[in-house]
Order: structure tokens, then sequence, then C-alpha cells
């Protein structure tokens, strides 16, 4: 039988040369487990807690689900888009960002703060309003959501949901 190889110091992934090819390696700090291919390409599969309350032999982790509303009649020269993300887990930590994914566009995102933290079942839905002013007629937002997770005093941040949002702005004055 074969040894996995085991880190339980840091939280880093092995460098190839650490590794052989189709060996594994177990990062117990972090819980990952890695693999290196015959191309020297180390990669990466990520666990799930075991649930210990549960009859369930693996906890299922919901993926945030992000709605958005005022698209339709967003104007450029100050508008606002409403998010709702739904479906957060309680006791979690979590974070927002919205990045513009246009280069080189003239676009201000005034992002109110982007910590979530539900510590009941009311809570696991969360609505913020963004202000945005574009000089554009167009834009791509991309709005994502983190977890972050902590493991025996190790931080670590997780992607947990991604939306892209298409605007088409209306005419508008002011």
């Amino acid at each position: 039988m074969a040894k996995v190889k085991t880190d339980i110091t840091s939280t880093a992934a092995p460098a190839p040369e650490q590794i052989m090819v189709g060996e594994l390696a177990l990062n117990a700090v972090t819980g990952v487990l890695y693999a290196k291919l015959i191309d020297g390409t180390v990669i990466k599969f990520l666990g799930s807690p075991v649930c210990e309350d549960s009859d369930e032999p693996v906890c299922y982790i919901p993926a945030p689900k992000i709605t958005v509303s005022g698209i339709t009649d967003f104007c450029c020269n100050g508008g606002t888009l409403t998010f709702v993300i739904d479906n957060l887990l309680v006791n979690r930590q979590y974070s927002y960002i919205i990045a513009d994914l246009k280069a080189n566009s003239n676009v201000v995102i005034d992002v109110p703060t982007g910590d979530l933290l539900p510590n009941s079942s009311s809570q696991r839905k969360f609505t913020t309003s963004i202000n945005i002013s574009s000089s554009e007629p167009k834009a791509v937002f991309k709005f994502s959501v983190y977890e972050k997770v902590t493991v025996n005093s190790v931080v670590s941040t997780y992607l947990r949901s991604e939306k892209i949002i298409p605007i088409c702005c209306q005419n508008c004055t002011g």
C-alpha cells in the first residue's frame, strides 16, 4: 500500500520537485489533496467537511445564489444595481466584491462594506445596493462572493459564487 505524503506545518501546495508523477500529497492543515501529472503540473482536490450531527456522511455546501435588479432601467451617469445574495450558511464569514471587466473604462463603483456574517437563519439572505457611474453606454461587471474559512488558525478565502452582469445604459440626462 502506497503511503500519501503529508504536510502538517504549512498551507502551501507541494512544489513539482517534491512529489513524483502519480504520487499523492495531503496538506493536513488545509485538507487539500495534491497529485502530480505527467507534464509536471501539480493539481489539487478539494474536500468537503464531514457532518458529525447529521445522517449525511458529507456536508452539502450550497453555493450562494446571486440575483440582480435594476439592470433594465440602469442609468450610467448615476445608476444603482441591487444585489441579493441568498443561500448563505449560518455562522460562516462571507465577503463580496464587484469588478469592472471592461479594459480602460471610466467606471466609478461605490461599494458598501463587503462583509457578511449571517448568525441566524433569518440572515441567510443579504441585500445591498451599489451605485455605479460610467461614461460608457455599455459595461460588464463581475460580482463575486467569497467565504473565509479558518482551520487550525490558518485563514483561507474561497470563491463560492460569481455572476457576470452586462449593462446597456438607458438614455439619461443629468
